[in-house]
């Protein structure tokens, strides 16, 4: 089954210690993935809303932070709103929500098999080009993703799924890459995040890619 990627939600605050996309009901069986960005002074940072979220990735990099939250719908979704809050201080922050549909969905760690984050500065007027590095791909055929902010393009084959503020978000479909990268203009601090999303196994349901890796395949 193939994997597909949209933007669902979003949110934004010059100052606060809050943020709520509008309520939606997400696919059944589907995966719901956060985008938070806020400055890295930020302190008990939490998402909530349709159910427990797991934090996936997190990255400060001088005054900016990033962190990517999932979580699985299962399949009775409810009509809710996403929200982010943090204890202190008021600060600025963005919050993408996306929904990956014909993924796998037994369980988190076989939806996203592996991920990573990394900071970025970029001194000069750039041209600079960011790259996250991922280890070797369980399946070639599985989707690399990436969201990061203050892209000005990014690597040839992604195609941008959305721009929220300053986050953009991408996916390579069914094609391993290892080292997503993006283009930067300008001196700036920079922070992204990386995931490899593996597709539901035809008439199985996840189920064939788990028996793969427990037979070491």
């Amino acid at each position: 089954m193939a994997i597909s990627i949209a933007e669902v939600g979003t949110a934004s605050t010059g100052y606060g210690t809050s943020i709520s996309t509008s309520a939606f009901t997400p696919t059944a069986d589907s995966l719901l993935l956060v985008n938070f960005r806020i400055n890295s002074a930020a302190t008990g940072i939490g998402i909530s809303g349709h159910g427990t979220w797991t934090q996936q990735e997190s990255v400060i990099q001088s005054s900016r932070q990033l962190e990517g939250w999932a979580y699985l719908t299962g399949g009775s979704p409810s009509n809710v709103a996403v929200t982010a809050s943090w204890s202190a201080p008021p600060q600025a922050a963005q919050l993408q929500v996306l929904e990956v549909t014909g993924g796998d969905v037994t369980s988190l760690a076989a939806a996203i098999v592996q991920s990573n984050s990394q900071g970025f500065y970029n001194g000069g007027a750039g041209p600079d080009t960011n790259t996250i590095t991922l280890s070797a791909f369980d399946d070639s055929g599985n989707t690399t993703f990436f969201c990061a902010d203050s892209v000005d393009s990014a690597e040839a084959g992604f195609t941008l799924i959305a721009t929220f503020s300053v986050l953009s978000s991408y996916a390579k479909y069914a094609t391993e890459d290892t080292s997503p990268s993006w283009d930067t203009l300008g001196p700036d601090h920079l922070v992204g995040l990386a995931y490899e999303l593996a597709p539901a196994a035809a008439g199985g349901g996840g189920i064939e890619i788990l028996r793969r890796r427990i037979e070491g395949h």
